[in-house]
């Protein structure tokens, strides 16, 4: 008798136990649930504020229109439901990481690859969340090349919350913590400055709905360093176009001379094209440096036109005629070449 009665208290005893358990549990999950929504009330806006310093450009690619960029992000708000008056154990608090807790599911939208160096969470007293994330991303942004290589070039680094719409969420630029490092190890650019763009613009969501989300811009501005390319390249045409020009100095008797002197440039020209394969963009359009190259080849093929019809001329026994074009020639040419350079300066 005694043990009938004892097996249905140990079994009310084990009920009981079992529902306490899944209460706490229940509780635990509903404070999660609670702290994963937003932290002001319907109808108000959450403000969060972003700073970034960048610590260097890593490269620039212009075929593909990239950047990559090793840099500091950092992103705050308050959350009054994180303040230390809410925990009973402060040692819960210090072991959240940032999917614990609401945060405003900021990321990149045009970027190819990310690399998280590092994270820091820090939450005070009061509930002020600090986020800061050291980054090494691959920005994408297609690059208007039409004055290469005298162009500048705006790098936009879109981020923008994928989570909630303008009216949830204002995100505030932070200038006095943002900035840059003085020098960085990029070769061929100079840094110009960040200009930071916050009023974001409506995005089509799939192609029919938009939805105007939060987000911010940061222009990167860079000015090519083009020293390289007058040398490399500018002063190597120019040469070569003066070489095409000497044909004009050759009696057009010596139609030998003429054609060893046009050929040769010719040749040359296109040994030289050939060469810059690896330094030119490949795009669709022509650049200023495209520009040069086309009308040093013009003009080179002009001068052995030239040679060929003023060698003709001589044959046919009009030798002061093609003596007359040779002389014109000498003048029209180095004439409109500077032309052609000063289109592509200015």
């Amino acid at each position: 008798m005694q043990h009938m009665l004892i097996r249905p208290l140990k079994v009310t005893l084990f009920t009981a136990l079992l529902s306490a358990i899944s209460l706490g549990a229940a509780g635990i999950e509903s404070q999660i649930i609670k702290r994963l929504e937003r932290p002001d009330p319907p109808g108000t806006t959450t403000p969060v504020v972003m700073n970034a310093f960048i610590v260097n450009v890593m490269e620039i690619d212009d075929v593909r229109g990239t950047i990559k960029l090793d840099y500091l992000l950092r992103q705050s708000w308050k959350d009054p439901r994180l303040a230390d008056s809410q925990f009973q154990d402060l040692s819960r608090k210090q072991n959240l990481t940032i999917d614990d807790i609401w945060n405003p599911g900021i990321s990149q939208i045009n970027i190819l690859d990310s690399v998280v160096k590092e994270t820091l969470l820090n939450i005070d007293a009061n509930g002020t969340v600090e986020y800061r994330l050291r980054l090494m991303d691959t920005f994408n942004d297609p690059l208007d090349l039409r004055d290469f290589p005298f162009d500048k070039q705006d790098f936009n680094l879109g981020f923008v919350s994928t989570s909630y719409i303008d009216h949830e969420l204002a995100i505030l630029w932070n200038q006095e913590r943002s900035g840059h490092m003085e020098n960085f190890s990029l070769t061929g650019w100079h840094f110009e400055g960040i200009n930071v763009i916050t009023d974001w613009k409506p995005i089509r969501i799939g192609g029919i709905e938009e939805a105007s989300l939060e987000g911010i811009d940061i222009q990167v501005h860079f000015k090519r360093r083009f020293a390289f390319y007058i040398w490399k390249i500018f002063v190597p045409l120019g040469l070569i176009a003066f070489m095409a020009w000497t044909v004009f100095w050759i009696d057009p008797v010596n139609f030998g001379g003429q054609m060893a002197i046009s050929t040769s440039s010719v040749i040359t020209l296109i040994a030289f094209q050939l060469s810059l394969s690896d330094l030119m963009p490949r795009i669709s359009y022509l650049t200023k440096i495209d520009m040069f190259s086309l009308g040093t080849s013009f003009f080179v093929f002009l001068s052995l036109g030239e040679a060929i019809l003023t060698a003709r001329l001589a044959k046919m026994e009009r030798h002061q005629l093609a003596l007359k074009i040779d002389r014109w020639m000498r003048i029209v040419f180095p004439l409109i070449y500077c032309g052609l350079i000063l289109l592509v300066f200015i």
